[in-house]
């Protein structure tokens, strides 16, 4: 991750790490990954990250996934699926939250005829 930074220090970007995209709330966090990926200079700062990692580790593994992502970075339709994903987990979670709030009103409404 000190390349990262080193990288995006060159570029004149402060490189923002996403959270995990694992857990019970994933699609909030699929959400701020890609918004977070997909803002002005990370994309530019992560591909030169795997780009460096491509040519320079150590590590086949590391290199050969590393040559993986940035073969899909350089892909135009994976920068239009990453922004097709992040309008779709919108949408769904703007859903989600609209379904919790009438569930919410229903069950205070249920609770307020008790009295």
């Amino acid at each position: 991750m000190r390349e990262l930074r080193v990288i995006g220090a060159d570029l004149g970007v402060k490189v923002l790490m996403p959270s995990g995209v694992k857990g019970t709330r994933w699609l909030p966090h699929v959400l701020k990954a890609l918004e977070t990926f997909l803002k002005p200079g990370q994309f530019t700062a992560v591909y030169y990250h795997m780009d460096h990692l491509a040519g320079f580790s150590a590590n086949a593994d590391i290199a050969g996934r590393a040559t993986k992502v940035k073969n899909s970075m350089e892909d135009a339709t994976f920068v239009a699926y990453c922004q097709q994903t992040c309008s779709v987990a919108l949408v769904n979670l703007a859903s989600y939250f609209r379904g919790m709030r009438s569930s919410y009103h229903r069950q205070f409404a249920a609770f307020k005829n008790c009295w």
